[in-house]
């Protein structure tokens, strides 16, 4: 009997200690179902990470800029009387934008008209007075000529009268000294004719550059005046206005800045680093929030200014939306290749702010220090310590938690 009772005791120890390791198997499979992760089906799709050849890239930000600009200055002191214009209002070639007065100026012009009208009169009087002296000179000569002719005539008479004895030797001698005598008055007055018109000419030149000189000087003063009423020299867009109807001015100083919106081009900040890979003639990218457009560098600036240098990008296009001054961020490529490790990204990407990065291994997931980014073709760049081939889990932070857990 006593046998029988210990046979029996050792028995029923057996079955709690069997009872016993099958609850604790059961509750640490309860346990690890409980706490193992919730994840939707469509999240649970392993990927596998894929090598992506990329042309390096170097990004930069900057602006939208004119390629041409004017600064409209005052050409003269004075009182400003008109601006028809307002900040970034656009304006057409030959549009009044602002007037100036000045009351001395227009003091002078008039003063200049005064001017030319009295030295153009004075020409005027004098070549007249030249005219007349011309006449004068010239009726001499044609009475000179005359009196020549005449005497010719007859001493030509005389000459057979005085042959035949009819008129005495003595008296047609005399008459010959007359001839010659009108002769020599002839050719003084022709002379005289002769220095009176070229003096004349040198007068009326004086004359001339006299009333040219007048009318230059008006004119001058005349432009300075005109250039008082401001007109848009270009087509464009009035930016930078520093002055309002009332305020004086002073000469040289400036108004307003005319922007030529025909052409614009990217001014992008790269940095200093990064120098040594830009050339003329690389390709770009500018990107704003209202499209992409492929640029090409036509300048470096390499000076370095707060970290930077400045990259100048011609645009292939002006599209609509793209505005002067507008803030674009640019991608500016090198010519050199560079590997990336890619994987697809979800199409509910944008859905959730972070992701996290598991590293799948003999049906273990260990989350990864590896970090994700946006790329190229709807692919997501890897990087980390992760290789080619490996097996990832993408999944959105929010709906797992935990470091490491099985599938």
């Amino acid at each position: 009997m006593h046998q029988y009772l210990e046979e029996k005791g050792h028995f029923n120890r057996h079955i709690i200690i069997t009872a016993v390791v099958i609850l604790l198997a059961l509750s640490a499979a309860a346990i690890y179902w409980l706490t193992r992760p919730a994840i939707p089906a469509h999240f649970s799709a392993l990927q596998t990470l894929n090598e992506y050849q990329q042309a390096k890239s170097i990004k930069g930000f900057g602006t939208i800029v004119p390629r041409h600009k004017l600064v409209l200055s005052a050409m003269e002191a004075g009182l400003v009387t008109e601006v028809l214009i307002r900040p970034g209002q656009q304006v057409q070639q030959g549009q009044k934008l602002a007037r100036i007065v000045n009351h001395q100026l227009e003091q002078e012009v008039q003063k200049a008209d005064y001017e030319l009208l009295s030295v153009q009169s004075d020409a005027q009087l004098q070549q007249s007075e030249l005219q007349i002296r011309a006449y004068q000179y010239q009726a001499d000569l044609n009475r000179a000529d005359t009196a020549l002719k005449k005497q010719k005539l007859e001493l030509d008479a005389n000459r057979q009268l005085a042959e035949s004895g009819v008129v005495s030797k003595i008296k047609f001698a005399q008459e010959q000294m007359n001839v010659e005598q009108l002769r020599l008055e002839q050719q003084a007055a022709a002379r005289q004719l002769s220095l009176f018109e070229d003096s004349r000419q040198e007068q009326l030149r004086a004359l001339q550059m006299k009333v040219s000189a007048a009318e230059q000087r008006r004119a001058f003063l005349q432009a300075r005046l005109d250039a008082l009423t401001i007109y848009a020299s270009i087509d464009g867009i009035a930016r930078n206005l520093e002055v309002s109807v009332g305020q004086r001015v002073s000469q040289g100083q400036s108004l307003m800045e005319l922007v030529d919106t025909a052409e614009l081009i990217a001014e992008i900040q790269v940095p200093q680093y990064s120098a040594g890979q830009m050339a003329l003639g690389l390709a770009a990218t500018v990107r704003t929030p209202g499209g992409q457009v492929a640029a090409v560098v036509e300048h470096i600036d390499s000076v370095i200014r707060n970290g930077a240098i400045s990259v100048f990008l011609t645009l292939s296009q002006r599209p609509a939306w793209l505005k002067t001054d507008q803030s674009v961020e640019a991608h500016i490529e090198t010519g050199v290749s560079q590997s990336l490790l890619v994987l697809h990204r979800p199409d509910n990407f944008q859905q959730y702010p972070a992701w996290s990065l598991y590293q799948v291994d003999n049906q273990q997931a260990r989350r990864s220090a590896a970090t994700i980014s946006e790329g190229p073709d709807q692919l997501l760049v890897v990087t980390g310590n992760l290789q080619q081939g490996q097996q990832v889990l993408l999944l959105p932070t929010a709906l797992v938690s935990s470091e490491e857990f099985s599938l």
